[in-house]
Formats: structure tokens, sequence, C-alpha cells
């Protein structure tokens, strides 16, 4: 594995080489943080978009609202 990270705490990386999505991360904000932090408050839903804005980054796919209200298919192996 490349790099795995839980959005509310983004710079507790695991993985080969845990700085892989610094670049793809910029301008993003995830850890959510409560009103009483003033400077760099962040909301749950702008963890969230973050999260959904750094997936369409990596697979180059944009997560628009109607991204999410088609049908999609998936391929999956026979056994597990």
């Amino acid at each position: 594995m490349v790099v795995a990270f839980d959005p509310r705490w983004p710079d507790d990386r695991v993985g080969s080489h845990p700085y892989a999505l610094d670049r793809m991360m910029e301008g993003l904000r995830f850890e959510i943080s409560g009103p009483e932090v003033h400077e760099n408050h962040v909301e749950p839903d702008e963890s969230i978009s973050s999260a959904l804005a750094l997936i369409g980054r990596v697979t180059e796919t944009d997560m628009a609202a109607d991204w999410f209200e088609v049908l999609h298919s998936r391929v999956r192996g026979t056994s597990y």
C-alpha cells in the first residue's frame, strides 16, 4: 500500500510513501475542528467535500452530484 489515511486525522498516514498525496491534497481541508477553533475552522461538510475532491483528483473523475445519482457498475472477482 502506498498511502492510507483517515480524513478526520490527515496527518496520521501509513504506507510505503505516506506523503504521496501531498501535492493532490493542496488546498483541501480535512481535519474537523470545533467552533472554539477560530483560525482554520473546518466543518464536517467541508471535510467530506475535501475527501470527495481528493478522490476526484486521484481518479481524474468529476465527483459532482450528478455522478452520485447515476447507476454505476463494478467488476468483482469470483472468489474472496
